[in-house]
């Protein structure tokens, strides 16, 4: 007599797995992708520190002064995770991008709980959150790039502290709510953006079934320690740093800088692209998109659309969770996807509350429709993704190259000769900025990547926005020239570019270019550092190598 299997028993551990495999299979291509751009630098200045020093990071910049300035964060939690990685090889970059995908991986299932557990839906749809959330194009940055760790730790004690708290709310024991008081201290010592996690838990509120079983000043009493915690951050901020959460920054050309970059951040959220791009990825999501709120639409408009609770969970995790993850950022005055890293949580989602919605309704058009929207949505990013990893992996396969032959070419170079390190800084993709040897230097060509002494046999010199400290620089490069001038001169000055198309080395000397010799000579009177930057690109497009990207 045939057995029937535990069909029911089996599909949890079936979709949690799907969702695991789903978070890092698309990434293991990227494991050995080499360190690009703020890698060289953070692992330069951690990877030997003594045990002892992180504990000081919790009152002093976890950067200290190695971009020329003192930045004003607190982020021990996120120091301590190179330093741990480095105990694997301090220059294999392999021990680190296993970390960022099981980073990466822990939150996709913490998306997953959240769904099942903390909303209730059923595990099909818990599911396809996870799944979504865990192939969403926006992350490839995230996850390939080493630095991209600065957005996935401190989401995963967000999401975390999250998922602990509803936990202990809806009627768990006391420890889930140590827990999340702990994953919001985590969270604040990775990132600063994490301030609003007590404004994200008391959100919840409105959106808890039980929310009204409990008198309202008991409930708030327990949001106390939160707010506490979060106060103690921000007057420590002040205390160190003079500002609480950079609003000396705030003013209206930042606001509207910030309101203008929405359609951008909608447009990178579900295809990892930072400009318009048709392909049969963005055409899915967009469909898929159409296919879920349209019917969504028709069933308000129907008014079938559910209880008053999905309703205001679909308020929390739509407008006010893009609200609460994007709104840090008006402070800050550049663009990236790994920005958003948090927010794809919540629209991932707010797609499986949808769905159910859809789904409960029991009519074919708006079921259809949620099959069909989340499939093609799902297979949209899937198809992005790719893409958009791969971008990220050949500019690791590039920093690997750029590597090898600056370490071969400093090595072999006369001893006193002046270097022209013509790196790009960044990839040459117009879709997206990708690093590669950006703020990189001189941390690249010194332990633990390169053997000792390297930068000290020689004089070295390079692009603006590939040296580590931008602000410094002009004064760096005239007096770098001037010393090798005054050293010997008949020491001769070596140029490196690289051409972008195939990683080819472009090498040239003052013996073959003479030409490059007076210009580089020039530099040692101070001047703009437009003008540096134009003499420099004019010597490097001697060697055949074109204009660098840095957008």
């Amino acid at each position: 007599m045939p057995v029937a299997l535990p069909t029911a028993r089996l599909l949890p551990w079936g979709i949690t797995a799907g969702v695991l495999l789903a978070s890092i299979i698309p990434f293991v291509g990227s494991l050995d992708g080499y360190f690009l751009g703020d890698d060289f630098g953070l692992i330069w200045l951690l990877w030997n520190k003594p045990l002892a020093h992180f504990l000081t990071l919790f009152a002093s910049p976890w950067t200290e002064t190695i971009y020329g300035y003192r930045a004003d964060e607190l982020r021990p939690t996120l120091a301590l995770s190179y330093w741990l990685d480095a105990r694997w090889g301090a220059a294999n970059p392999t021990g680190y991008h296993i970390s960022n995908v099981a980073l990466h991986a822990l939150n996709a299932l913490l998306v997953l709980a959240i769904a099942r557990r903390t909303l209730a839906l059923p595990w099909v749809w818990a599911g396809a959150a996870g799944l979504l959330f865990a192939v969403m194009p926006a992350h490839a940055e995230t996850v390939v790039w080493i630095s991209g760790r600065a957005d996935s730790l401190p989401s995963l004690f967000m999401l975390a502290a999250f998922f602990c708290f509803a936990c202990w709310r809806t009627g768990g024991a006391r420890g889930w709510y140590a827990a999340a008081l702990l994953g919001c201290f985590l969270a604040l010592f990775s990132k600063q953006s994490a301030i609003l996690l007590p404004v994200m838990l008391l959100g919840y509120e409105a959106v808890s079934p039980g929310a009204a079983a409990v008198r309202s000043s008991r409930r708030l009493a327990a949001h106390l320690p939160f707010a506490a915690l979060t106060a103690g951050y921000l007057a420590l901020r002040v205390a160190l740093f003079g500002n609480a959460v950079r609003e000396d920054g705030l003013g209206g050309g930042a606001i509207a800088s910030f309101l203008g970059r929405q359609p951008a951040y909608l447009l990178a959220t579900f295809t990892g692209a930072e400009t318009p791009w048709l392909s049969l990825g963005t055409v899915a999501v967009a469909l898929g998109c159409a296919l879920l709120l349209g019917a969504l639409a028709w069933l308000a408009f129907r008014r079938r659309v559910g209880t008053p609770l999905l309703g205001r969970r679909l308020l929390f995790f739509g407008p006010l969770w893009w609200a609460r993850t994007v709104g840090p950022l008006v402070v800050v005055g550049y663009f990236t996807a790994r920005h958003l890293y948090l927010t794809s949580a919540g629209i991932a989602l707010g797609v499986a509350l949808i769905g159910t919605a859809l789904w409960a309704s029991r009519s074919a058009l708006p079921q259809t429709a949620a099959a069909l929207g989340v499939a093609v949505l799902l297979g949209g990013s899937a198809l992005l993704l790719p893409w958009a990893t791969g971008e990220w992996s050949a500019a690791g396969r590039f920093s690997g190259a750029i590597a090898a032959d600056a370490q071969r070419e400093a090595a072999a170079a006369p001893e006193g000769s002046l270097l022209l390190v013509g790196a790009p800084p960044t990839g040459a993709s117009p879709l997206m900025r990708t690093w590669v040897w950006g703020f990189s230097l001189p941390f690249a060509l010194q332990p633990p990547f390169s053997p000792p002494g390297l930068t000290e046999r020689i004089h070295l010199i390079e692009r603006s926005e590939v040296h580590c400290c931008p602000r410094q620089w002009p004064a760096h490069i005239a007096a770098t020239v001037q010393r090798w001038q005054a050293s010997n001169p008949a020491t001769p000055l070596i140029a490196l570019g690289w051409r972008s198309s195939d990683h080819t080395l472009l090498k040239g000397s003052d013996a073959g270019l003479p030409s490059i010799r007076p210009a580089v000579e020039a530099l040692a009177t101070p001047q703009p550092a437009g003008s540096l930057s134009g003499a420099i690109n004019a010597v490097l497009a001697q060697l055949g190598e074109g204009q660098p990207r840095f957008r």
